[in-house]
């Protein structure tokens, strides 16, 4: 069986272009950079909204605990479930992307 009929083709040469002569006034003009990335500084962001999602989760897990162990019987427990993973999913989507952006190429 030939298996180099499956190899890629090589890549063609690329052209050589000349970089673009900067603006009349000799400086690159400046754009608010809205939706670009962000340094590696603005991660630490992600990780207060990881603890402070498993803080509430923590809490919530405690507090049907408390209304179990008490035997409340006007709590919704179903109600403190969906909350429960309500912030459950919000801590671990926050842990998700501190992770990604501490894994990222940004620079900074």
């Amino acid at each position: 069986m030939d298996y180099h009929k499956y190899e890629r083709a090589p890549e063609p040469a690329a052209a050589a272009v000349a970089p673009a002569a900067p603006p009349a006034g000799g400086d690159k003009p400046r754009r608010p950079n809205v939706f670009g990335p962000l340094k590696k500084k603005y991660c630490f962001y992600f990780y207060i909204l990881e603890v402070f999602g498993f803080v509430l989760f923590l809490s919530i897990l405690l507090y049907i605990v408390y209304t179990i162990i008490t035997g409340k019987k006007d709590v919704s427990y179903l109600s403190l479930v969906l909350t429960s993973l309500v912030y459950f999913v919000f801590y671990f989507q926050n842990r998700l992307l501190y992770n990604m952006c501490l894994h990222s190429n940004l620079g900074g």
